[in-house]
């Protein structure tokens, strides 16, 4: 998928799949539109003032299904398309949906993403859009599986008797059900509390002296003379079989709406009876809240001098080099448990937080209360993430 360039593609265009492939259509009504507003403000090139100055007009004509709806819908197009290919990318191996499956779904989100946009505590909306399509994506990916963040091998841990034995029948048969439910037995009763192993809250799959404890176990209450390999390979098995079990629509689980649900674009866009704001106010305010944007950064650029630096520098580990909270954990002196990480990094964020408040009732003015904090959470994980973001963003490669 090409990378759009000017502002009048950006709020134009949108993408047209054949497959897993995308290209750019653009709606000839839109471009006029947009052609329109930069030959009376040729300087206004930055796509994030047309985002604000379209976003505010939305609003204020009561979010009616005019074009400066469909401009935002083209303008969100682009980071829908990332978000749905990084969720790609990440669970290709288990699910059979395809990037655009997964861009439908962000799609149908566009309105209420648009909605929930605060201006004042988020960074610019190409961003906050992408992060909340990547989240609600998953969400639906929660709903539709219940295998969804789970292991082979946490399954097999929590899963009762009469689901693994479901599980076993429906697709091993009867005969199957003693030769896995003994070592399964064992499994559980061996592989428990702090012998689990853990990576990225995740359970994994056993080390080697575990599965040699299982098998001595099962051979000798058993009178067997199994290897290790063959009692893992029958949990393998097992595991695979619970996993159907409990995901047995996987392919295309997630199904793509009709066309008429979805917003194209190319459909007759009528004009607005007309302008709600008068275009010079809404630019006004568009330019108020790049300024509020800019104040919010040096205020988080000060409160960051302000912690220890040890917590300063588990920030910048983990926002500015993206490294896990493992790594980073495994990197402090002395090394701590991940969870410690974790819990720091909470504490300094709520700390933020409820500095926040107290400032921006002074400096932008508006009425945040000590129950925004968790709205006010959320916009400073994307605060910080621009904050830390590398000077030269790191090329993405093309699909």
């Amino acid at each position: 998928m090409k990378r759009r360039g000017d502002p009048i593609e950006q709020f134009s265009t949108f993408l047209n799949w054949e497959g897993n492939e995308a290209r750019w259509l653009t709606d000839n009504r839109l471009r006029r539109d947009l052609q329109n507003y930069l030959a009376r403000e040729p300087s206004l090139t930055n796509p994030e003032y047309w985002g604000l100055f379209f976003w505010r007009t939305w609003l204020a004509s009561g979010k009616e299904e005019g074009l400066p709806r469909k401009h935002l819908h083209a303008y969100l197009q682009e980071p829908c398309y990332w978000s749905a290919r990084e969720i790609y990318r990440t669970y290709r191996d288990r699910f059979e949906n395809e990037i655009g499956d997964y861009f439908t779904i962000g799609v149908l989100q566009f309105d209420k993403i648009l909605s929930e946009f605060n201006p004042t505590l988020n960074t610019k909306l190409s961003t906050f859009a992408g992060q909340r399509i990547k989240w609600r994506v998953i969400d639906r990916l929660r709903e539709s599986d219940r295998t969804f963040g789970h292991t082979l091998w946490s399954l097999l841990l929590k899963s009762s008797e009469s689901r693994f034995k479901e599980a076993l029948i429906r697709h091993l048969g009867t005969s199957a059900l003693e030769e896995y439910l003994l070592p399964w037995d064992y499994y559980k009763e061996i592989y428990a509390g702090d012998r689990i192993i853990r990576l990225n809250r995740q359970i994994q799959k056993p080390d080697a002296t575990i599965w040699q404890e299982i098998t001595e176990r099962y051979n000798r209450e058993n009178r067997a003379n199994l290897k290790s390999q063959e009692i893992e390979k029958r949990l393998t098995v097992a595991g695979q079989a619970l996993q159907a079990y409990l995901s047995p629509i996987k392919p295309r689980s997630i199904e793509r709406s009709t066309e008429e649900e979805q917003p194209t674009g190319y459909d007759s866009i009528a004009d607005p009876s007309e302008n709600p704001l008068d275009e010079i106010e809404i630019a006004e305010e568009s330019l108020a809240i790049e300024t509020s944007w800019k104040n919010i950064l040096d205020w988080l650029a000060s409160e960051l001098e302000n912690i220890e630096p040890a917590r300063r520098s588990e920030f910048e580990m983990y926002y500015g080099q993206k490294l896990s909270l493992q790594k980073i954990a495994a990197s402090v002196t002395p090394p701590v448990n991940y969870t410690s990480v974790l819990r720091r990094m909470r504490t300094v964020r709520k700390k933020l937080a409820k500095h926040f408040i107290g400032w921006a009732r002074t400096n932008l003015h508006t009425s945040l209360q000590s129950n925004d904090i968790e709205t006010i959470s959320e916009a400073l994980e994307i605060w910080l993430e621009h904050y830390y973001r590398p000077t030269v963003p790191p090329a993405t490669p093309e699909n």
